[in-house]
């Protein structure tokens, strides 16, 4: 079968067609005119009078001028060429034919073609034109009708998966689609006029050439299928519709082919009978008993399935019934079984049952079966294996499990014993925590409330310096005691974060140098100065007896920036970062102040701030202090640590 629906589709499109221009050649009518050029008068035929909508009796009446007709019924887009072939006409004293449009008075148009001849008189002057003229409406729609139906007609065949090629007699090519050409890798023009088989091989093309010369007027449509060989050389396969086209004498015109590549389908097919050839090869080679059977009748077999049942050979199986050679035992169980696959149209799982060789031997057995058709109708595929062997191993194994089982209950209250002995040394070990806990806790709160006195003790003393500072009168006495109470403050702020923190052993020294920045801002006010802080810090956590030095440093640094870096200015800013890479702590603190005096030298100053600063980081943590003037003052320092002194987080900024 094949589905000819796209081409019965187009052939209905060239009977359109062909009607259409029949109904225009039987719908034309022809009309005559006259037109007087010395009067301007015209004379017309009543069909000429039809096609313009105009009474015939005004044409007989006669109209003075024929602009009056003809010129208001043209198509405006027509007009000038109209006037322009009449007066070319006029002058040169020949014929003329033109074709155009006129507008009806109800809107529609028409489609005028006329033809008109000079006519003299004895002195050679021209005094008339007549002529005829025709409707074309109906042929201009034919026309686009026709125009149209061809588009679709080679949309239809072009857009074609198929192949569409129409030939001569003798084989020659008139007509290809572009499913045709782009198969064989050409383009249309290398394939117009050359032999439809051409392609094809010399045995292939004497079966054509039979197959075509069979065509008859009966029997104008057959298909066939034969091999081509390609510009490449490679061999495919394709499936044709050849249809003979006679003329009206009952010769063959023409013939018109419709094909596809089949080359996928033949080699399928090929796949399915070597498919078929290694199926029956693994049933033959198979160690497991494989049957067909047709209501548990033995159908077919392997050479295995002997062996299994112990026959001597296929005829005493074929033809038999499979549920005989099955153990009273086991025959209830199995027919059910059955039952589930040739109902259930699908496999199901595999059961063990016992069978009876012929030498009345019982066998133990897996068998699983899936329905299938076997010479077109339904049956039953099974295969069955020994599993006497497994089946005696099991045995065995079952007995080795009951001996374990056993074993393991003995091992099983032996460690129930254990565990009772266990559970006793938890309750031991628990009161023992418990006891740790409460020594913990008073731990912490004593260590909690030492450095709540050392805090509220750096406090009082803080408050004794602020009001002997506010006695003071000199200012130089003034600013050493703010420096006092600024190291005093840092000392306590230490304190303070034991004692509000969960640890007593490591300081937050991120949280340790916000605080100070906030404590020396508070200590050193400025009411013309403005101080900006920016702060890019990581979460370090450090033991008491670095982070004291850290702070008392970072307090020296911030007190000397708040103290010298913008005298005479209106603002400033500070930047501070802490950051680790591998067992370096490094502090950078940047402001964009008056800087340090040029040949400023941090070894051979006199400042006690800056000794102290030195005296901390150099000596009592080891590290490196570095003073650069460029841009503002720029301090560094660099403390190096073990790795079990420092703790530390994510990086954060604030």
């Amino acid at each position: 079968m094949e589905d000819i629906s796209e081409r019965k589709s187009a052939e209905e499109v060239i009977r359109r067609r062909d009607a259409t221009l029949a109904e225009a050649q039987r719908t034309a009518h022809l009309g005559s005119w006259e037109q007087d050029l010395i009067t301007d008068r015209i004379f017309w035929s009543d069909e000429l009078c039809r096609m313009y909508e105009i009474s015939p009796d005004s044409i007989r009446k006669g109209i003075p001028r024929a602009s009056t007709v003809i010129y208001d019924r043209l198509h405006p887009d027509d007009l000038a060429r109209y006037k322009e072939t009449v007066a070319q006409a006029v002058n040169n004293k020949m014929p003329f034919a033109i074709e155009y449009r006129i507008r009806l008075p109800g809107g529609s148009e028409r489609y005028i073609y006329a033809h008109g001849t000079p006519t003299l008189d004895a002195a050679g002057k021209l005094v008339r034109l007549t002529g005829t003229a025709i409707d074309t409406t109906e042929r201009k729609r034919a026309e686009a009708g026709l125009v149209e139906s061809e588009k679709r007609y080679r949309a239809v065949v072009e857009d074609q998966t198929e192949f569409i090629c129409r030939f001569t007699p003798d084989g020659t090519l008139t007509f290809v689609n572009d499913a045709y050409w782009r198969y064989f890798g050409l383009n249309r023009d290398e394939c117009i006029g050359k032999q439809h088989s051409v392609v094809l091989p010399p045995d292939d093309s004497r079966k054509m050439k039979k197959h075509i010369a069979s065509l008859t007027r009966k029997n104008p449509v057959a298909l066939i299928r034969h091999r081509i060989i390609m510009p490449s050389g490679e061999v495919k396969w394709q499936r044709w519709s050849d249809r003979a086209i006679f003329n009206e004498c009952g010769t063959v015109q023409e013939y018109q082919s419709v094909g596809r590549d089949i080359t996928d389908t033949i080699k399928a097919e090929e796949a399915l009978q070597e498919s078929e050839e290694h199926y029956r090869q693994l049933v033959a080679m198979s160690p497991d008993a494989i049957l067909v059977l047709n209501d548990s009748k033995i159908m077919e077999l392997n050479s295995a399935a002997l062996t299994l049942f112990g026959a001597s050979g296929p005829g005493q199986l074929i033809g038999g019934s499979f549920t005989s050679r099955v153990h009273p035992d086991s025959q209830k169980t199995f027919k059910k079984w059955m039952r589930q696959v040739t109902d259930g149209k699908k496999p199901v799982f595999p059961l063990e049952l016992k069978i009876v060789q012929f030498n009345d031997t019982v066998l133990d057995v897996e068998t699983s079966a899936v329905p299938i058709t076997y010479r077109g109708r339904p049956a039953v595929q099974v295969i069955t294996r020994d599993i006497t062997q497994r089946k005696m191993l099991e045995d065995q194994v079952k007995n080795h499990q009951e001996i374990l089982e056993k074993q393991v209950q003995e091992r099983t209250i032996d460690l129930l014993r254990t565990n009772e002995q266990l559970k006793m040394e938890v309750v031991e070990r628990k009161e023992m925590q418990d006891e740790l806990t409460v020594a913990s806790n008073e731990k912490d709160l004593l260590l909690r409330e030492i450095h709540h006195r050392v805090k509220n003790n750096l406090q009082l003393i803080i408050g004794l310096i602020d009001m002997t500072k506010m006695r003071m009168q000199d200012t130089a006495i003034s600013t050493v005691l703010t420096d006092i109470m600024a190291k005093i403050h840092t000392m306590g702020l230490i304190h303070t974060r034991l004692y509000e923190s969960k640890r007593f052993d490591k300081i937050n020294m991120k949280e340790q140098v916000t605080e100070l920045v906030d404590m020396t801002s508070g200590f050193y006010s400025h009411e013309h100065c403005t101080i900006d802080f920016t702060l890019d810090c990581v979460e370090i956590y450090l033991p008491v007896d670095k982070a004291m030095p850290c702070a008392l440093a970072l307090n020296e640094v911030l007190s000397n920036i708040h103290k010298h870096a913008f005298k005479g200015r209106r603002s400033g800013s500070v930047e501070i970062s802490l950051s680790r890479k591998y067992a370096m702590l490094r502090f950078v603190i940047h402001d964009n102040g008056v800087g340090i005096p040029k040949g400023f030298n941090i070894e051979q100053t006199n400042r006690l701030g800056l000794k102290l600063m030195r005296a901390l980081v150099e000596q009592q943590l080891h590290g490196s202090l570095t003073i650069n003037g460029e841009n503002g003052t720029s301090v560094v320092i660099e403390i190096p640590l073990e790795p079990e002194d420092i703790d530390y987080g994510k990086s954060t900024c604030s």
